[in-house]
């Protein structure tokens, strides 16, 4: 390149020198943060034309490049668009290129720099890389290890966080509250900027990710969190079904002798559930008294609390019903008595 006097092309300079870039620069990729469809070029034409590049190009699909370049020397060269400056701010979104222009003024120039590099990747990116590479932790409710686990992994950009619920029937619930050193939960829905809730049926996933703040110094979290595990009963045909696998099973007397009725009792999620199933072939009536504490009948639609159940069931008929406790943090008790017949 030369300059020809009394000529000026509207753009020339920086499309010749991004071309001498994409032909002979030599290419920096950024391959160890697991994009090399990324790279940039630093050069100087010391002999001819004096001016140099810094280039950027980013061919990736959907990694956003955010680089932080500092001159910890800077002497004979001035950067276009920067001059008197230190530090130079890159952003290179997919699909697109960025070019800085530098002017060697004096003959000696000496010209230092430190890079801070990170690569914002696609939550599509980094899904599977979550759970392969990810620190993994299982959540333990009251003594029990639960098929409910969170990942979190550094992604040279901050940390992501998945949390995975793989139970058949228990739904979490989680509160994780953080104190946070150059960083930030990229979501809205983090509550006061450092609180996250986390609720997940059966089979769900959700995600969070940590945002550095400032590239160029370290960043770090802590963590501590409180979370309850709820047996899924948000169907009657769940409950129903954990109640005859988990209840109790009581046989009915009838006037001393044991009938082929039967009630299951199972505490769920702070309520007892009552089932009862009549394998009679006859008609079942019974009176189901009861004296509690800090409980209720659920279907108790009176002013005053009932303390009994009136129990029909045809032949081959069943009934599912429950009791809830007044206060979940008091220990609750009751005592059971009925009267029954057969018809």
């Amino acid at each position: 390149m030369e300059e020809e006097k009394g000529k000026s092309v509207k753009g020339f300079l920086p499309n010749a020198l991004k071309s001498m870039a994409r032909d002979t620069g030599d290419r920096k990729t950024y391959s160890d943060k697991g994009e090399p469809d990324i790279f940039r070029c630093l050069a100087i034409d010391e002999d001819k034309t004096k001016y140099g590049y810094l280039y950027y190009e980013n061919n990736s699909k959907e990694s956003i490049l955010k680089e932080e370049v500092e001159f910890e020397e800077l002497e004979g060269v001035i950067i276009q668009g920067h001059h008197g400056k230190k530090s130079i701010h890159v952003e290179v979104p997919p699909g697109e290129n960025k070019l800085i222009v530098m002017d060697q003024i004096e003959k000696q120039y000496l010209m230092k720099c430190e890079y801070y590099t990170s690569i914002h990747k696609s939550m599509h990116d980094l899904k599977d890389l979550v759970k392969q590479k990810g620190e993994k932790k299982q959540i333990k409710f009251d003594g029990k290890a639960h098929n409910i686990f969170y990942y979190v992994y550094d992604d040279g950009d901050g940390y992501i966080w998945m949390f995975d619920n793989e139970s058949d029937d228990i739904i979490f619930e989680g509160t994780f509250i953080y104190t946070l050193n150059n960083l930030k939960i990229a979501e809205k829905e983090a509550k006061g900027g450092n609180e996250w809730k986390v609720k997940l049926n059966p089979g769900e996933k959700s995600y969070m990710r940590m945002d550095a703040v400032d590239i160029t110094h370290s960043w770090g979290y802590k963590c501590k969190c409180s979370f309850h595990c709820l047996d899924d009963i948000s169907s009657e045909d769940k409950i129903i079904q954990k109640t005859l696998d988990q209840g109790e099973k009581q046989q009915i007397l009838c006037h001393g002798e044991g009938i082929d009725v039967y009630y299951y009792i199972c505490f769920i999620n702070d309520k007892y559930f009552w089932y009862f199933i009549n394998e009679t072939d006859q008609k079942f009536s019974g009176t189901f008294k009861y004296y509690m504490e800090n409980l209720k009948l659920s279907d108790d639609l009176q002013e005053k609390p009932r303390s009994k159940w009136d129990i029909f069931l045809e032949p081959g008929k069943a009934c599912l019903k429950k009791m809830e406790q007044l206060d979940p943090y008091k220990n609750s008790k009751y005592e059971c008595s009925y009267t029954c017949e057969l018809s």
